[in-house]
């Protein structure tokens, strides 16, 4: 025999503290999680997918493939190799950072509570950055060349072009 609870679960899900307080704290991760990917990974694929279609630059399928292969590979190779970067005993990440003068910004970021989810999120976004990549720079080489063309006529350079031309065309993507 099944027993309807109707909504109960989620009154016992957000007023009993041994359920709340877990509940509250995951939401509250999500919403990091989910702000750093907004706040990063969008500026960021616009700015490569504007970078990849200048039509000057060379090897331009060379570094459309790298960008995005790290979106190809599992969770878990992506893991384990940021893992290898970061690890305060036997990582690169400090070594590389003493190289360029920025030895002291080195912290143990996987293991601190207060860096984790940060330095996790930014890992996903280098991780998934080819995706609006990708899909930005679908849309600018859908907008005609024509409108371009007449901006240069008009005396625009390539930012103005990109910032008043090509980015108010490809927002709804």
């Amino acid at each position: 025999d099944y027993i309807f609870v109707g909504l109960s679960n989620f009154v016992t899900l957000l007023t009993d503290t041994v359920w709340s307080k877990p509940f509250w704290n995951a939401l509250l991760n999500n919403t990091i999680l989910f702000c750093v990917h907004m706040v990063v990974q969008n500026p960021v694929g616009v700015a490569l997918a504007g970078l990849l279609s200048l039509p000057a630059l060379r090897f331009r399928a060379t570094y459309r493939t790298l960008i995005f292969l790290p979106t190809m590979l599992s969770v878990v190779i992506i893991g384990f190799a940021w893992t290898l970067i970061l690890s305060p005993l036997w990582g690169v990440a400090e070594g590389l950072l003493k190289l360029v003068g920025l030895g002291s910004w080195f912290a143990p970021w996987l293991g601190l509570p207060s860096t984790a989810l940060v330095t996790l999120s930014l890992i996903s976004v280098w991780q998934f950055i080819g995706i609006p990549m990708m899909l930005i720079y679908a849309s600018l080489l859908n907008i005609p060349e024509e409108l371009v063309d007449a901006a240069r006529v008009d005396g625009l350079g390539q930012f103005r072009i990109f910032t008043h031309i090509k980015l108010p065309l490809i927002l709804p993507t």
